[in-house]
């Protein structure tokens, strides 16, 4: 990159550097990276064509998103290339998608945790939970962006905080304590299934799927932990809190390739149904949450280790799964 050649240009000499093709796939990849890098100034990009607000809004419709639906919301902005104003341009449009009787819900989550399943821990981006910092959200630049909203309330819980606009937001929110499990009944995952709400993925894959986590809760299973976060209040004091049934280590979708996992493929095959449009360079998926939650259950019944990984040398999936003799 000098500063002179375009992508296209850049992409081409590396073609002839590695003596092949890149597949689209690649291509894809190496273009959601520069927007990344962009989007948070490590590079200067000038783009000859952006999204506006009305194709994102055109391409949600077409996806089966419908005036007065209640949405939970995982996003990402850098797969889509350049999207005219950004984070507030997805925002407006997922809005407008909604109208006026609908609802968004939008994760804002945080590292609070200073103990989880045994062990102590020491991670710099921990920081006792703020409801008022946007700066701690670890989730990206959109639910940043929409904590700033006018009108837009977050719930309570140190680690797994959601924000929500729109007139299901209150009981969606409210009745989640910050000493609840962070995906029980009670929390926003809890209320999304009671309303038949549906999970949107902008740009994000199936990886940020949280809503597995209430499965698992659900399921009551056996390798959720316990977890002490801290808070701080609005006065600058800094309390403890003790978390029952909290998320520790590692799963099977957390993977780019998500949909291939044993969870999405399993569901899949049992009817599960992922709706899928293509917007330029990224796509957007919908999922019904009533759905995958009795396909979901119906599976972890099955399988109760369905959502641990295979691989020997992932020491947490390893040490909690049961191998069968």
């Amino acid at each position: 990159m000098d500063g002179s050649k375009n992508l296209r240009r850049l992409i081409q000499e590396a073609e002839w550097e590695i003596g092949q093709i890149l597949p689209e796939a690649q291509i894809k990849k190496y273009t959601s990276a520069i927007s990344y890098l962009s989007d948070y100034g490590y590079l200067k990009t000038a783009f000859k064509k952006s999204l506006t607000e009305k194709a994102i809004v055109e391409a949600l419709h077409e996806l089966g998103v419908r005036p007065g639906d209640l949405l939970f919301v995982h996003s990402g902005l850098s797969p889509f290339g350049r999207i005219d104003d950004g984070a507030e341009t997805v925002i407006n449009a997922i809005m407008s998608a909604i109208g006026k009787q609908g609802t968004a819900l939008f994760p804002t989550f945080t590292m609070s945790f200073i103990y989880m399943d045994g062990m102590l821990i020491k991670n710099e981006r921990t920081r006792p939970y703020d409801q008022n910092d946007p700066s701690q959200v670890w989730v990206g630049n959109i639910p940043q962006t929409f904590l700033s909203r006018k009108g837009v309330i977050r719930s309570v819980h140190p680690t797994h905080s959601v924000a929500g606009l729109g007139p299901m937001a209150e009981t969606c929110l409210s009745a989640h304590k910050e000493t609840d499990p962070p995906t029980c009944r009670n929390s926003p995952f809890g209320k999304l299934l009671e309303h038949q709400g549906k999970i949107l993925y902008f740009g994000s894959g199936l990886a940020p799927t949280t809503f597995l986590h209430f499965l698992e809760n659900e399921m009551d299973l056996p390798y959720l932990a316990e977890a002490v976060c801290r808070i701080k209040d609005q006065d600058g004091t800094i309390r403890t809190v003790f978390i029952p049934k909290h998320l520790p280590g590692h799963r099977d979708f957390y993977s780019s390739n998500a949909e291939n996992c044993k969870f999405f493929k399993k569901v899949i095959a049992h009817g599960l149904e992922i709706k899928t449009v293509s917007l330029e360079l990224g796509e957007l998926h919908l999922i019904d949450a009533v759905q995958l939650y009795e396909l979901g259950t119906a599976a972890l019944r099955e399988d109760p280790f369905l959502l641990l990984c295979d691989n020997p040398e992932c020491l947490f999936c390893a040490r909690h799964k049961i191998i069968p003799n």
